[in-house]
């Protein structure tokens, strides 16, 4: 019933290999989801193999247009960078996809910033930091800056404030990304009670991977310690 919805909302008048890979990563729990695209890679054809490493297509379904908005920094040649990177049979669906995310994310303008919220909400995991390169290849330096601001910020966990250093805030935000929806509260409420037991003021990578040891489930521990590996700064 899931797969039929998510077709019906995706497709029009035929579904192809491509929709099929948006289609699991729309339905599929992410505890589940590569051994489902691994089902899909043995029966996809070499052509699609071909297109599938260097897509950023997405599954939400779109209607609005950016055409008055106002683009600052590198955010539009983000913006054409990224469809670029998309195979051309799906790119108009992914333009329509971003100009969906930006009417609902931006009001007057569309920063750097804003094009990688709008990239993470339209792109599946699956696909999601080939787009990051891209915009990472475009960014200026004052997102750089704010990237080193949101590392060394505070946050409250728990009722009490913590300083987050390195990428340690990263990694947490990319372990409750990296969980189903249904899940990702209890998933939180985990993380911030060994954190509130565990850690002082300060919150560093090591203190995240001690974090992750105590508040993670056994069968999911080591996809979480996949996550932190990615983010870890040395």
């Amino acid at each position: 019933k899931n797969m039929n919805n998510a077709i019906a909302d995706l497709c029009q008048e035929a579904v192809t290999e491509t929709h099929m890979y948006a289609i699991i990563t729309q339905i599929t729990p992410k505890s589940n989801l590569q051994d489902s695209i691994d089902v899909l890679d043995k029966l996809k054809t070499r052509a699609v193999q071909q297109s599938v490493t260097n897509t950023a297509f997405t599954t939400v379904t779109v209607v609005s247009t950016s055409e008055d908005v106002l683009f600052e920094q590198n955010s539009k040649l983000m913006y054409d960078n990224v469809l670029e990177a998309t195979p051309g049979f799906i790119r108009k669906v992914v333009q329509k996809n971003m100009n969906n995310a930006i009417a609902d994310l931006c009001e007057e303008a569309v920063t750097e910033n804003d094009m990688y919220e709008v990239v993470k909400q339209i792109t599946p995991k699956h696909f999601l930091q080939n787009s990051i390169d891209v915009l990472d290849q475009h960014k200026t330096h004052a997102v750089k800056q704010f990237e080193e601001e949101y590392r060394t910020s505070s946050f409250i966990v728990a009722g009490k404030e913590v300083r987050f250093e390195q990428s340690s805030k990263v990694m947490y935000d990319k372990i409750l990304e990296g969980h189903p929806v249904f899940v990702r509260q209890v998933v939180k409420n985990n993380l911030d009670k060994a954190i509130s037991e565990m850690c002082g003021e300060i919150m560093t990578e090591n203190d995240m991977y001690e974090v992750i040891n105590v508040a993670s489930p056994k069968p999911l521990l080591k996809f979480n310690i996949i996550i932190l590996d990615e983010h870890k700064t040395s």
